[in-house]
């Protein structure tokens, strides 16, 4: 048995859902994934739309306060974050096309080697030329929405591959929401959820911490 993240009713693993909603969040960008029943699914999803609809309203009245000038900067400066994940996604798939991600060859020692030190990511290396905080943020949420839209991910079945790119958007779309201030408890539920995950491979645990903790050291340079 197992009980639905929104209702807390017990029910069998088959009968809930995964699904990853932004008006649990706490705010526009960040995605909480939870496993419901079908009642509160369809719940959730009226909420996701009116939560979507009224985030729309208020960015439109926000665009609307302000200069031209500021609308300029802003639009630059998200046109040169989205050139940096693009970059970022390229160079991922160029590094697996030639490097592969076939977990099942990892040995013991590299895995242990990867967790107990901050390792160096590929998609990561655009990182260099991010001048500010929102540039900061809108890199680490457009690696999330890659993993999100399935044009970054690790390879296998196509369970392990979902719960992988799921794990991996949690990962960096709490990075993004961490860029000025890191929730101490968000961050220790999250590595929960990492360490507990009954799907993925240990190696992939290992290497979404990892690149947790390196996002963080980014972060900390940053400030």
């Amino acid at each position: 048995m197992a009980r639905c993240d929104n209702c807390h009713g017990e029910y069998d693993w088959s009968d809930l859902k995964s699904e990853s909603f932004r008006c649990l969040g706490g705010d526009s960008l960040y995605r909480r994934s939870v496993s419901v029943c079908p009642e509160c699914l369809r719940q959730l999803r009226q909420e996701e739309r009116q939560f979507l609809e009224n985030e729309k309203v208020r960015e439109q009245q926000r665009r609307a306060a302000m200069t031209p000038e500021e609308r300029a900067t802003e639009d630059a400066r998200k046109v040169r974050g989205k050139i940096l994940a693009f970059v970022a996604i390229c160079v991922f798939l160029l590094y697996s096309h030639f490097n592969g991600d076939d977990e099942t060859k990892k040995s013991t020692e590299q895995t242990s080697k990867t967790t107990n030190s901050s390792i160096k990511i590929s998609y990561l290396s655009g990182v260099s030329d991010i001048s500010s905080l929102d540039e900061l943020d809108d890199f680490f949420y457009s690696i999330a929405s890659g993993f999100y839209n399935g044009e970054m991910g690790v390879k296998g079945d196509k369970e392990k591959v979902a719960a992988g790119n799921k794990m991996m958007e949690n990962v960096y779309s709490f990075l993004g929401s961490s860029v000025r201030s890191v929730d101490s408890k968000k961050l220790r539920k999250l590595e929960s959820q990492i360490k507990n995950d009954t799907i993925v491979s240990e190696y992939r645990k290992k290497r979404a911490l990892a690149e947790l903790d390196s996002g963080l050291k980014i972060i900390a340079r940053f400030k």
